[in-house]
């Protein structure tokens, strides 16, 4: 056998030794792209939260990242119902703080640049 053979043999089994542990590996980084998107306490409760999956967007395009932003947005009108009284300002300046708050930290786990800069492009 040449040494170019034999390494190449080597390599196949190292690879065929640990094949049962890939799969579980793989699925598990596709099972994590979830975000939780918290809102506030309400009335000494647990703070509400909704889980936003995104496992079927491909967040290095900008479809995906927007598609994501959506859903991150839609979450966190839902986690910080009610929607404020057009007539108390500090209800509405609450509503606004749990918004802001809700959207950024999950934009924060996420950690994807796309994602960022799409949110800081629309001010």
């Amino acid at each position: 056998m040449t040494p170019r053979i034999a390494h190449w043999a080597l390599a196949s089994l190292a690879a065929a030794a640990f094949w049962p542990a890939a799969p579980p590996v793989m699925a598990q980084s596709n099972d994590l792209k979830e975000v939780v998107v918290n809102g506030e306490r309400t009335d000494g409760e647990a703070i509400r939260h909704q889980t936003v999956y995104y496992a079927d967007l491909d967040l290095r395009r900008d479809a995906g990242a927007r598609t994501l932003l959506a859903r991150i947005r839609g979450a966190a009108t839902n986690v910080c119902e009610p929607d404020p009284s057009i007539h108390d300002l500090k209800d509405q300046w609450n509503h606004r703080i749990c918004l802001y708050d809700a959207v950024s930290g999950a934009l924060h786990v996420v950690d994807n640049p796309r994602l960022a800069d799409l949110y800081d492009g629309e001010g």
